[in-house]
């Protein structure tokens, strides 16, 4: 591409980037806008546009019909080219075939069809009866009389009806005169020639009939036999005339179709040739651009909401990415919806003293604080759920190490105490922490020492100032898990329970052993404390899956260490509502 080519094409897409062309809503309008620094440049390049649109559509539609007048021309004379080839053929064949155009009727020869076929059926039905008589003879007349007599066909005719019964008569007056009169008598003469007479003509008579059934049956016969060779020869003739009167057809509905495809192009071609002349365009200028009284950029206003929105947008969008990346609780809806599990409680974030580590016990030290407040909303909670039996042990487990299991475990019995007469264990045999909380000495005895029998309830069980008991871990075993599934420990529950209100079960995390799900079976509730900001929320639905689907008695979530302002938030609203 050469420096002119790249000249034009920058000046035509500058030019193109400053053309708008849009459509107005359910109309066929458009408008179309230039942008320009001259008023009146931005006006004539509008109009102009229209203008040379239009008619270039006009040149367009022109070059369009010329084209298309042009090949109807040529292709008018091919059709009548073929036309007149289809009824050559047609009126060839006819003259051939010498066929005689019937205007939809029959054929004489189809005429003559029905005809035979009808003389044929009265035929045949005239020869079955003539052949049924003829049969009665035996199939010849060489009978006497008497055996003629005897036949139906014979007997019933009318002529011998008549002289049998002449006959019959002729007998009976013989009858009666050879009562008075003697055979010479000329009366008794006279009617024994009677009944001669009348005996001759009925043989004859009866010979006649047995002669004119056989003559009548051969004459039926040969009747049937020569209209079924008529009729054969007919039908001949008459699929012959079908054949040609099918090919004709053919040769007809040809003729019809070329007529109407040249008809049609014809027509076509005329109106075509009509029109040339007369070309209207499709489109048209409803309103000429106008030079403009104003500038339409750049718009402040505008610049300053987009500015405005986009920064929205994009505060918007980073809060939905932040919390779509963020995979922990930090609400306390969250825990509901996310976890799908029961929130018992949230307690607050409490900044630690430097150095400090192990449980804060923060309702011990100030039961009036808001920290206190969280804890007695726990400890309601707690009491809700077991409104109609009661939770008489009650496991407290964790995710990991650090999420403050202790500290609801402490502070919780703490709270209980007030009350009730409440028992704390730890049962946490690998990391306990209680009896550093309270500053048990070094060595003292607990759970361990009790299952091992190495020492007794009475004196592992240690008295504190905050009103509850409490059972430290005691010397930890290198089995912890074995000694808690023992049967000496259910007995042990049973034996505390009858001396305690509710006992508290210090436990060590789930994530890490399952001595929690060992403890939940012999429980009657567990709570599951979870860190806010920072257990993931993987492994807590992990774990409390596992709890569910080992049917052990969840009673709720505890959120941890919550943002002081979200916790008082929701406390406001748990008060409320109890």
């Amino acid at each position: 591409m050469d420096d002119q080519e790249r000249s034009r094409a920058a000046v035509i897409n500058r030019f193109m980037s400053q053309l708008s062309v849009e459509p107005v809503e359910f109309t066929q309008l458009v408008v179309v806008s230039f942008e320009s620094t001259d008023r009146k440049l931005a006006a004539e390049i509008v109009n102009t546009l229209a203008r040379v649109y239009i008619q270039s559509q006009l040149d367009a539609k022109l070059q369009s019909t010329q084209a298309a007048g042009s090949w109807l021309t040529g292709r008018l004379q091919d059709l009548k080219t073929k036309l007149d080839a289809s009824q050559q053929e047609l009126q060839t064949y006819r003259d051939r075939e010498e066929i005689l155009d019937m205007s939809g009727g029959q054929t004489v020869d189809a005429q003559e069809l029905n005809e035979l076929t009808t003389r044929l059926g009265e035929a045949r039905q005239a020869r079955v009866g003539a052949e049924n008589i003829y049969r009665e003879l035996g199939g010849n007349a060489n009978y006497s009389v008497e055996q003629l007599m005897n036949m139906p066909a014979v007997l019933q005719h009318p002529l011998v009806l008549d002289l049998a019964k002449n006959v019959t008569d002729a007998q009976q007056e013989v009858a009666n005169l050879a009562r008075r009169y003697g055979p010479e008598h000329p009366k008794m003469i006279a009617a024994v020639a009677r009944d001669q007479s009348a005996k001759s003509e009925l043989k004859q008579q009866v010979m006649q009939v047995a002669a004119s059934i056989e003559k009548e049956y051969r004459v039926v016969l040969r009747n049937e036999q020569n209209l079924d060779q008529q009729l054969a020869t007919v039908k001949e003739e008459v699929a012959s005339s079908n054949r040609k009167q099918f090919r004709l057809r053919e040769l007809e509905q040809q003729v019809e179709a070329d007529q109407r495809l040249y008809e049609m192009f014809f027509n076509r071609a005329k109106e075509t040739s009509e029109t040339m002349g007369f070309q209207s365009a499709h489109a048209r200028v409803v309103e000429k651009a106008t030079p403009p009284i104003s500038p339409i950029k750049p718009n402040k206003l505008n610049i300053v909401l987009i500015a405005f929105l986009l920064s929205a947008i994009v505060g918007v969008g980073l809060a939905i990415l932040r919390d779509l990346l963020d995979n922990t609780l930090n609400s306390p809806d969250d825990v509901v919806e996310r976890l799908g599990a029961p929130l018992l409680g949230v307690l607050p974030n409490i900044k630690m003293a430097k150095g400090h580590s192990g449980p804060y016990l923060g309702y011990l030290e100030d039961n009036k604080s808001a920290f206190a407040e969280s804890v007695r909303s726990l400890r309601t909670g707690l009491m809700l759920t077991g409104l109609e039996k009661p939770h008489k042990v009650t496991v407290v487990t964790s995710t990991n190490p650090g999420e403050g299991k202790s500290t609801v475990a402490i502070n919780l019995a703490s709270a209980l105490a007030q009350m009730e007469s409440v028992l704390l264990i730890d049962a946490d045999l690998r990391r306990p922490s209680i009896a550093a909380a309270f500053k048990f000495p070094s060595g003292t005895p607990g759970l361990s020492n009790v299952l091992a029998l190495s020492a007794r309830v009475d004196d592992c069980v240690q008295k504190t100032d905050a009103g509850f008991d409490v059972l430290p871990a005691g010397v930890l075993p290198p089995n912890p898990q074995e000694i808690l599934a023992t049967q000496q420990f259910r007995k042990l529950l049973k034996q505390l329970g009858e001396h305690y209100d509710r006992i508290i079960i210090d436990s060590a995390p789930i994530n890490a052993v399952s001595d929690s799900l060992i403890l939940a079976t012999l429980a009657d509730s567990l709570v599951y404390v979870a860190k806010a900001d920072e257990t993931p929320l993987k492994l807590i639905l992990k774990n409390i899956n596992l709890i569910k689907h080992s049917n052990l008695p969840i009673t709720g979530v505890v959120l941890n260490r919550l943002d002081t302002k979200a916790a008082r938030l929701w406390q406001g609203r748990l008060l409320r509502h109890v």
